[in-house]
């Protein structure tokens, strides 16, 4: 029996965003109710890799085709843009926090 839980979008989302202000896999999974804290590293890279929140909307059931993950219409694209540049600026203060000490 599979026993794997799946996630809404908002929630991996959310996990990836407190991972990336500074919260510890156990701290995220602990408030998220989250089984398995090492999902939240996974989603991170893969956020991190395709600088997008997008990649979290798809299922990871094996090897992706090629193209199969970008926007189609303006206001995805708009989206995507949002997005990416929302993960730039969590990325960059939290690069800010980790200088300051």
């Amino acid at each position: 029996m599979d026993t794997r839980k799946s996630y809404t979008y908002e929630t991996k989302k959310q996990a990836v965003e407190l991972y990336f202000e500074g919260l510890s896999t156990r701290e995220v999974a602990d408030r998220l109710e989250i089984q398995n804290p090492s999902s939240i590293r996974y989603w991170s890279g893969l956020v991190k890799e395709a600088k997008s929140f997008d990649v979290l909307r798809e299922k990871r059931r094996g090897p992706r085709e090629a193209g199969s993950g970008a926007p189609k219409t303006e206001l995805e694209v708009t989206k995507a843009k949002l997005e990416r540049a929302e993960l730039e600026i969590m990325y960059l203060k939290k690069l800010i926090a980790l200088r300051k000490g």
